[in-house]
């Protein structure tokens, strides 16, 4: 997967990383717990490298 980094594409990523976690039969909470992760780490790579930039 390659996209711009828009706000609604972090959410896509995250929901696509829920549904991965899920399908690998991971702990709800650890589930909740890596996707604020990931997108904490998105909102801030956004906020360094604009929205255009791709990941």
């Amino acid at each position: 997967m390659n996209l711009q980094l828009s706000s609604e594409n972090i959410v896509l990523a995250c929901q696509k990383a829920e549904e991965f976690l899920k399908g690998n039969k991971v702990d709800s909470r650890n589930i909740i717990r890596l996707q604020i992760s990931l997108e904490e780490v998105l909102v801030r790579y956004q906020t360094e490298f604009g929205s255009e930039t791709m990941f």
